[in-house]
């Protein structure tokens, strides 16, 4: 039976529940671009605005998830692929660390990004700043990066999960992205169509996050929890209290800086600890390691004995920044000063004084409006 992409949007408008028809016949219609623009929007808010119970949530991953391909990996890596998701967090850097490290620890390590729509970006974004670094892969170059490096970060090709990158753009722009449910679904779709052998999940909560709330983050894990049962794939969710930016540096080139100072072990605490504890899970759930602290430990030997910083320097040669600027970039890695000679700076600068107060600060919000 067909439906009419108006008769749904009043449907739903009217606060009604679609069926699995309905929303299968929206999610396709988007991913053929056979459903306008305004149309598309006026469903993402009649869904932001009058909410969508379990069953559509689950309806609406589940036609993202197999709107395209499903990866299919070499069958010797079935037990050892895994990757890691997050919602977001303001100067947050670990993937860059994370990625190398796991492929130092044997693991393939593949990142699947999209661009970042807000002042935090996506860690394709960082990379980027880096002259030559090509994060635009085929299936066929993905599996070939992993089985030369052990990682990469590509942007997700456009035949996985199509309709989830056409829905999650459009509810970026609709501002109807901050929708618990749209992220719930968008996350497990994208995951799911990777059939990766184990996912770990961070949901990091704080004042400057997506997730404002210990109690938000904890419902959202659950949720995610339930999707996760419904196709039966491995995830850990983890929530982590984010009260202050990662590390001490926020901004892509700068983040970049920092992210190579942690894997030359002179990175700020923070940012080290909690890569740690995320490498530790992975490898726990990736069956490396017997327990997360066990994980932890290896993680640690990895980026303490300089093997991830040289994995990070192969994904980067491998994913095309030329040898002579690698070069400049790992000899000014222990200077952010010197890392303006390879990566873009900022065109306009702002200095802020405090005039004649002196003190710390108890609490600091780092979300301008």
């Amino acid at each position: 039976m067909k439906f009419a992409i108006l008769d749904i949007l009043e449907k739903k408008r009217d606060g009604k529940e679609l069926t699995w028809e309905e929303m299968q016949t929206i999610v396709q219609a988007a991913q053929l671009g056979n459903v306008h623009a305004a149309q598309l929007g006026a469903f993402l808010m009649a869904c932001h605005l009058r909410g969508l119970n379990e069953g559509e949530v689950e309806n609406l991953m589940r036609a993202m998830m197999f709107s395209g391909r499903l990866m299919k990996w070499p069958s010797e890596w079935k037990q050892k692929i895994v990757s890691l998701q997050s919602t977001g967090s303001t100067g947050n850097k670990a993937k860059l660390i994370l990625a190398p490290a796991m492929a130092a620890c044997g693991v393939k390590f593949p990142i699947l990004s999209a661009r970042g729509y807000d002042a935090i970006g996506g860690i394709l974004d960082k990379l980027r700043t880096i002259p030559g670094f090509s994060g635009i892969k085929s299936v066929k170059e993905i599996e070939q990066l992993l089985e030369d490096v052990g990682c990469c970060v590509v942007q997700q090709p456009s035949d996985i999960a199509p309709a989830e990158g056409v829905i999650r753009d459009m509810a970026a722009i609709a501002g109807t992205s901050d929708n618990d449910a749209f992220k719930e679904a968008c996350m497990i779709a994208r995951v799911a169509a990777l059939k990766l052998h184990a996912i770990v999940i961070d949901i990091p909560y704080g004042a400057g996050e997506w997730v404002k709330t210990k109690e938000e983050a904890m419902s959202m894990a659950a949720n995610l929890d339930r999707l996760r049962s419904i196709l039966g794939i491995k995830i850990k969710v983890l929530v982590t209290a984010v009260d202050w930016p990662v590390g001490t540096m926020m901004g892509q080139s700068l983040e970049i800086s920092e992210a190579m100072r942690c894997l030359s072990m002179c990175g700020p605490p923070d940012l080290h600890d909690l890569v740690i504890k995320l490498g530790g899970h992975l490898l726990h759930e990736a069956g490396v390691a017997d327990t997360p602290e066990a994980g932890q430990q290896r993680v640690h030997r990895v980026i303490r004995d300089g093997k991830a910083k040289k994995m990070f320097e192969k994904m980067l040669k491998a994913q095309g920044v030329d040898k002579s600027d690698l070069k400049s970039l790992m000899k000014a890695r222990k200077d952010p000063n010197n890392m303006s000679s390879v990566l873009p700076v900022a065109n306009y600068f702002t200095h802020l004084s405090s005039g004649d107060k002196c003190g710390l600060y108890g609490s600091l919000s780092y979300v301008a409006y």
